[in-house]
């Protein structure tokens, strides 16, 4: 239980940093096709593992929707 409630708190700062640290969609869609590509992402700092768990579709893109959760904790 101890291990659980310590991963969960390392992840939440973690994801905490990447947050505060994400830029605007616009900015972080280099190439403007309307979705940021993992590779655009790591350009802008988001890590894979981030980029995983907001990828809801699986389809290896972020879109706007997907996207958004980085841009709520600003």
């Amino acid at each position: 239980m101890y291990k659980t409630i310590v991963s969960a708190l390392a992840l939440s700062l973690f994801a905490a940093t990447a947050f505060a640290a994400a830029p605007v969609f616009e900015e972080t869609d280099a190439d403007k096709d309307g979705a940021v590509s993992l590779s655009e992402a790591a350009a802008s700092g988001i890590s894979t593992e981030l980029f995983d768990q907001l990828d809801v579709d699986k389809n290896g893109a972020l879109s706007m929707d997907e996207y958004k959760p980085l841009l709520a904790e600003e």
